[in-house]
C-alpha cells in the first residue's frame, strides 16, 4: 500500500482541511485554463501546538492551523506570482486577478522557459512521532524541575512546539505532488540573579530542534542554569585570535551562511564564497556535508518534492571539503545553465519568489565526545553559540557577531570561568578551512536547516569586547 502523505494530520482531533484546499486547486486551475495561462498552485497547510512557559510557570499553550494558496501564472515570457490566505472563491479571485496583474505588467524574461517539466517521484513517509500538548508540559514540568535543581532562585522559560506541514503542487504542466512532514522544538532560557545586584544576571539558553526522541530536557536545563550561574561571574579576556571549540550551535549559526551563500544567482554573479570554485577544495578534508531531505532521523527539513514540485534527493554538497554542487531552481537553470529542467529538486518559495538552497544540511562527525574537544583545548575559549550574525565580506564568506550564552576560558584543558562576551570578525571559510579544523564531535545535534557536530578550530579572530551586559 502506497504512503497517503495526508495521513500526518490527525483529521479526528484536528479536522479536515483537504476538502478547502483541493476546491482551492480546482478553481485556480480553471481560471487559468480559461486565460490560457500556464499555472502554478502550491496549497500549504501548517499546524503549530506551542507550549510557552515564563518565570517557572506555564503560562501559554497554543494549537493554530492555516490554509493557505500561492498562485504563479505565465504567459510566454512573463510571470507573476503572490499568495493568500483567503481561502474562499472570493479571496482566490482577488489572488488570481492581483497576479494577473502583476504578470501582465511585466517585462519580458528573455532566457524564460516557462514552468518545469513534470518528473517521476513517489512519496516517502517522513513523519516524525507525534508530540502532544500533554507530552509538551511534562518535559516543560521537567526542563523547569532541573534547573531548579541547579540554582533555588533560577528563572525558567522556553518555548515547546509541534509543527505539521501539508503541501500539494499542481501545474498545468502536468505536475501533482504532494508531501507532508512533522517535526518538533525545546528551548529552555535560565537567568540567574546576582544576590547583591538585582540588576547584575547571568544566562543560558540551549535549543534543539528534533524529529525522533525527545532530547534530554532535563539534561539541556541543567546546562543552561549552569551557565547562567557561571556567567555571573565574568573574566575579562582581549580581543584577539584563539584556539576554539565551537558548540554544534555555533556551528550551526556559521555553517547557515555557507549554505545560504551557494544559491545560484550569488554563485553565477560572484558574490559567493564559492563562485568559480565548484571542484575545489574549499573547506577542510573533515568538512563532508550532505543534504539530505529524505533523512527524517537526520535531517529537520524534510519532504519528497521542492516548491515546484519536483522530487528530491539526497545529495553530497561538500565532499571531504571540496565542493560537488551548485542548487538550481528553474527560473536559474534556464537563465545560467540554459535549460529549466536542469533544476536540481532544491526549489524553496519566499514571499512569492522562488530559488534553490541547501535547507536540509548535514555535517558528517567525528570520532571524539563534544567535551573531551574542551577538554584538549591548550589555552583558548570554548564557544557556545553566537548571535547577531551578519556579512561583513559576503565574497570571502566574512561574517560578525557576538558570543552568547556561555564563552569559556581553558587553559590545559581544565575550565577556568566564564568570559565577557567578545564580538567576532572571522570568514567562516578560513574557520573551517584547510588545516584549521582540528577535530569534530562524534555527537551532533540536529537545527532547524542543518545538523551539526562541535568543531575543535586551531584558531577563530575575535575583533573586540562586546558592548553588552547580556551573557
Amino acid at each position: 500500500m502506497s504512503y497517503n502523505p495526508k495521513s500526518v494530520l490527525d483529521i479526528n482531533e484536528y479536522g479536515n482541511p483537504f476538502t478547502k484546499l483541493n476546491d482551492g486547486i480546482d478553481f485556480l486551475m480553471r481560471e487559468a485554463k480559461k486565460k490560457g495561462y500556464q499555472a502554478q498552485i502550491t496549497a500549504n497547510y501548517n499546524f503549530s501546538g506551542t507550549t510557552r512557559y515564563a518565570v517557572n510557570q506555564i503560562t501559554q499553550p497554543t494549537e493554530y492551523g492555516e490554509v493557505s494558496f500561492a498562485l504563479k501564472l505565465v504567459n510566454g515570457k512573463r510571470m507573476g506570482a503572490g499568495s493568500t490566505t483567503m481561502i474562499e472563491e472570493k479571496g482566490l479571485m482577488t489572488l488570481f486577478e492581483q497576479v494577473e496583474k502583476i504578470m501582465s505588467g511585466s517585462p519580458e524574461i528573455p532566457f524564460y522557459q516557462g514552468l518545469p517539466d513534470p518528473r517521476a517521484g513517489h512519496p516517502k513517509n517522513l513523519g516524525a512521532n507525534d508530540w502532544s500538548v500533554e507530552e509538551r508540559v511534562e518535559e516543560v514540568l521537567k526542563a523547569i524541575n532541573a534547573a531548579e535543581e541547579i540554582h533555588d532562585k533560577v528563572i525558567v522559560s522556553g518555548t515547546a512546539s509541534t509543527t505539521i506541514t501539508y503541501q500539494r503542487i499542481v501545474s498545468t504542466e502536468g505536475i501533482d505532488a504532494e508531501s507532508s512532514s512533522n517535526g518538533h522544538y525545546f528551548k529552555v532560557n535560565c537567568i540567574v540573579e546576582s544576590e547583591t545586584d538585582k540588576s547584575h544576571r547571568g544566562y543560558g539558553q540551549e535549543e534543539e530542534y528534533f524529529r525522533g526522541n525527545i532530547p534530554n530536557v532535563e539534561e539541556m536545563s541543567k546546562e543552561a542554569a549552569n551557565t547562567a550561574k557561571d556567567t555571573l561571574n565574568l573574566i575579562d579576556l582581549p580581543a584577539k585570535e584563539y584556539e576554539v571549540v565551537l558548540g554544534p550551535q555555533a556551528v550551526s549559526d556559521l555553517m547557515l551562511f555557507a549554505q545560504f551563500s551557494l544559491d545560484p544567482v550569488s554563485f553565477h554573479e560572484s558574490n559567493s564564497y564559492a563562485s568559480d570554485r565548484l571542484g575545489d577544495q574549499i573547506f577542510d578534508e573533515k568538512i563532508t556535508m550532505r543534504d539530505l531531505p529524505l533523512e527524517p532521523e537526520l535531517a529537520y527539513i524534510v519532504r519528497s518534492f521542492d516548491g515546484e514540485g519536483l522530487p528530491t534527493s539526497n545529495t553530497t554538497v561538500f565532499d571531504e571539503g571540496v565542493l560537488k554542487m551548485i542548487p538550481y531552481d528553474s527560473f536559474n537553470a534556464a537563465r545560467f545553465l540554459g535549460d529549466k529542467n536542469d533544476a536540481t529538486g532544491h526549489t524553496f518559495s519566499f514571499f512569492g519568489q522562488t530559488s534553490a538552497f541547501f535547507a536540509s544540511g548535514v555535517f558528517n562527525a567525528g570520532q571524539k565526545k563534544y567535551r573531551d574537544l574542551v577538554s584538549e583545548i591548550d589555552n583558548g575559549l570554548w564557544v557556545k553559540n553566537f548571535w547577531y550574525n551578519r556579512f561583513t565580506i559576503r565574497k570571502e564568506g566574512g561574517l560578525t557577531g557576538l558570543t552568547r550564552n556561555g564563552l569559556y576560558h581553558v587553559k590545559n584543558g581544565e575550565i577556568i570561568g566564564a568570559v565577557r562576551n567578545l564580538r567576532y570578525t572571522e570568514s567562516f571559510v578560513r574557520a573551517f578551512g584547510p588545516g584549521n579544523v582540528i577535530s569534530l564531535s562524534s555527537d551532533r545535534k540536529m537545527y532547524q536547516l542543518n545538523t551539526c557536530p562541535a568543531a575543535h578550530l586551531e584558531k577563530f579572530n575575535f575583533s573586540s569586547v562586546a558592548h553588552t551586559t547580556k551573557q
